[in-house]
């Protein structure tokens, strides 16, 4: 039995930075390009950047009149960063299946999700919503 969560996306706005930043430095062990902790002044530099971006699309996913968490499209790729307290309740896959709405709207082809080899809860939303594993990605870093 599928349980229906409503959820809303609102535009992020600069207000949001904070609560976005919250996220990021909670979740970064799943990412693949930030791998500590980044401070505000950093974050708030990027996201000022990614204003201009027509390529970046953000929004904020609202549950009970909470913000629950965050998505964004980059180019082709999708994020999902829910909020701790709101995680198991299905606000993940029911935010993409809106962003997916968005995407279209916006005549953006196709989406593509970067998801951590280690994090099988977000392997399992994309999956249940017809993502298909394409490839292995191996790398190696030479310091």
């Amino acid at each position: 039995m599928r349980i229906i969560v409503e959820i809303q996306l609102r535009e992020v706005t600069k207000k949001d930075w904070d609560f976005i930043l919250n996220l990021r430095n909670n979740d970064y062990k799943f990412f693949y390009l930030q791998d500590k902790p980044i401070d505000r002044d950093h974050h708030f530099k990027y996201m000022e950047n990614q204003i201009s971006n027509p390529s970046f699309h953000n929004w904020i996913i609202t549950y009970e009149n909470h913000d629950a968490g965050y998505v964004r499209i980059l180019n082709t790729d999708v994020g999902i960063m829910i909020k701790n307290e709101f995680q198991n309740k299905g606000i993940a896959t029911m935010a993409l299946e809106l962003v997916e709405k968005k995407a279209i709207d916006l005549n953006i082809k196709k989406l593509v999700a970067l998801i951590d080899p280690d994090n099988n809860n977000s392997q399992q939303i994309f999956k249940k919503n017809g993502y298909l594993l394409k490839l292995h990605w191996l790398e190696k870093n030479f310091n």
